[in-house]
Protein backbone atom coordinates (compact mmCIF):
# COMPACT_ATOMS: atom_id res chain seq x y z
CA UNK A 1 0.00 0.00 0.00
CA UNK A 2 1.49 3.40 -0.77
CA UNK A 3 1.94 5.79 2.25
CA UNK A 4 0.99 9.40 1.42
CA UNK A 5 1.21 12.47 3.73
CA UNK A 6 3.68 15.00 5.39
CA UNK A 7 6.92 13.26 6.57
CA UNK A 8 9.08 13.86 8.99
CA UNK A 9 13.34 13.25 8.17
CA UNK A 10 16.12 13.43 10.46
CA UNK A 11 19.65 12.68 10.27
CA UNK A 12 21.62 11.19 13.23
CA UNK A 13 25.05 11.05 14.33
CA UNK A 14 25.96 7.33 15.25
CA UNK A 15 25.76 8.23 18.75
CA UNK A 16 22.45 9.51 18.90
CA UNK A 17 22.52 13.38 18.38
CA UNK A 18 20.08 14.73 15.72
CA UNK A 19 21.89 16.61 13.29
CA UNK A 20 19.02 17.98 11.22
CA UNK A 21 15.07 17.67 10.25
CA UNK A 22 12.68 18.83 7.33
CA UNK A 23 9.19 17.31 6.49
CA UNK A 24 8.46 16.24 2.68
CA UNK A 25 5.02 15.34 0.87
CA UNK A 26 4.47 12.70 -1.01
CA UNK A 27 1.34 10.65 -2.72
CA UNK A 28 3.46 8.47 -4.70
CA UNK A 29 5.26 5.23 -4.41
CA UNK A 30 9.40 5.11 -4.63
CA UNK A 31 12.19 7.17 -2.97
CA UNK A 32 11.81 10.62 -1.72
CA UNK A 33 14.00 13.50 -1.23
CA UNK A 34 14.16 15.60 1.84
CA UNK A 35 16.56 18.92 1.92
CA UNK A 36 17.33 20.42 5.37
CA UNK A 37 16.89 24.00 5.36
CA UNK A 38 20.46 23.97 6.49
CA UNK A 39 23.27 21.69 5.08
CA UNK A 40 24.67 19.43 7.14
CA UNK A 41 28.31 18.61 6.54
CA UNK A 42 29.40 15.05 6.64
CA UNK A 43 32.25 13.29 6.91
CA UNK A 44 33.55 10.43 5.07
CA UNK A 45 34.41 7.04 6.54
CA UNK A 46 31.52 8.21 9.28
CA UNK A 47 27.86 6.53 9.83
CA UNK A 48 25.20 8.27 10.42
CA UNK A 49 21.25 6.80 10.15
CA UNK A 50 18.41 8.43 8.78
CA UNK A 51 14.53 8.20 9.85
CA UNK A 52 11.32 9.10 9.13
CA UNK A 53 8.55 9.03 10.45
CA UNK A 54 4.96 8.84 8.41
CA UNK A 55 1.43 10.49 10.07
CA UNK A 56 0.12 6.93 9.66
CA UNK A 57 2.32 4.76 11.21
CA UNK A 58 3.04 3.18 7.50
CA UNK A 59 6.57 2.54 6.39
CA UNK A 60 8.39 1.82 3.71
CA UNK A 61 10.70 -1.75 2.89
CA UNK A 62 12.43 -3.84 0.60
CA UNK A 63 12.56 -7.45 1.27
CA UNK A 64 16.43 -8.72 1.75
CA UNK A 65 16.92 -4.71 1.60
CA UNK A 66 19.45 -5.01 4.28
CA UNK A 67 20.99 -9.20 2.75
CA UNK A 68 23.80 -6.71 1.18
CA UNK A 69 25.82 -3.45 2.42
CA UNK A 70 24.12 0.07 1.34
CA UNK A 71 26.25 2.79 0.69
CA UNK A 72 24.60 5.97 -0.44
Amino acid sequence: ATVSGTFTGSLWSITGTQLATGTFTTSAEGWQELRFTTPVTVTAGTSYVASYSTPGGGYAFELGGLATARTS
